[in-house]
């Protein structure tokens, strides 16, 4: 499984390449969220990077209250960027316009189009179910070996499972949009995902880290770094009355040279982010640890 890092910048990339020089990261760019820095990823840093996959923008399309944005964000504008750095993406996934349960016309019409101009998007299927269109079993007769599963629908391991069933039987790629959970990632031997949730956490003031003292399968232990006086009460567990802060604090400064005045500091939320993208970078290697014997 390849786990891609959404809404990375090229600052991240620049101290994660230099801090870990062998370790190339999974990348995911949005046609939606183009910046300054989308060129070098396509170009002089791609080197950097195990793989580079683009989304079309679509989330941000049915997400946003920025007109300016919704007009740029169209199957047109999308057809002709791929025209211009198509080449430099592993994969590419449709403009799936339409997010509800009975946008199927809509999004096929999308495809169909992109293919007609030479594109090979990957699918993506927002309805699970055999309603309004079977999405799934069009795919698979067709003969398509790469979908997206961006369904709202799945909510459960059991619809994740259902899901993935079908689409195995007939040796398809599943990408599952927008979820690092573990026990979804650890259920099914999903080919690759994404997730914006190693930037989210740091912005709110928290650090993933995999303890490895921990009891149980999943050792993930989410730690609120001490930041406002006003707390919420469902929290936890906090970096001064955490249990294995010794061991944290061994952790941060042996493997990724950060200190606790680093995540604290006046570019605390950077360094914040640096310690949940390895963390992701961890548990992508846990979880194909645990489906090796299917890859």
């Amino acid at each position: 499984m390849r786990l891609y890092h959404a809404s990375l910048n090229l600052r991240v990339l620049q101290w994660y390449a230099q801090r870990f020089p062998n370790s190339k990261l999974n990348v995911l760019r949005s046609f939606g969220l183009l910046d300054k820095d989308s060129s070098h990823f396509c170009t002089d840093w791609r080197n950097k990077l195990d793989s580079l996959i683009l989304d079309s923008g679509t989330w941000t399309l049915n997400n946003t209250n920025d007109q300016t944005l919704r007009k740029k964000l169209t199957l047109d504008n999308y057809s002709a960027y791929l025209s211009k750095v198509g080449q430099y993406f592993d994969f590419y996934f449709n403009f799936d316009s339409d997010f509800s349960d009975n946008g199927f016309h809509t999004n096929l019409t999308n495809l169909k189009e992109l293919e007609r101009a030479g594109y090979h998007p990957v699918p993506v299927i927002h309805n699970i179910h055999n309603i309004h269109g079977n999405e799934i079993g069009y795919y698979k007769d067709r003969g398509y070996k790469h979908v997206a599963l961006g369904s709202s629908q799945i909510k459960s391991i059991k619809t994740l499972r259902d899901a993935m069933g079908k689409l195995m039987k007939a040796n398809i790629k599943v990408h599952l949009f927008g979820n690092t959970s573990f026990k979804f990632l650890s259920s099914s031997p999903i080919h690759s995902c994404d997730s914006t949730a190693w930037a989210n956490k740091g912005s709110y003031g928290y650090i993933n880290y995999w303890n490895p003292k921990k009891k149980g399968l999943f050792k993930c232990d989410g730690i609120y770094m001490d930041e406002y006086l006003n707390v919420d009460k469902k929290v936890k567990i906090t970096f001064k009355n955490y249990e294995f802060r010794k061991d944290l604090e061994s952790y941060l400064g042996k493997e990724l040279g950060i200190t606790f005045q680093d995540l604290l500091g006046n570019d605390g939320a950077h360094y914040k982010r640096l310690v949940n993208l390895h963390y992701y970078v961890k548990l992508e290697r846990i979880i194909n640890a645990i489906h090796r014997k299917t890859f």
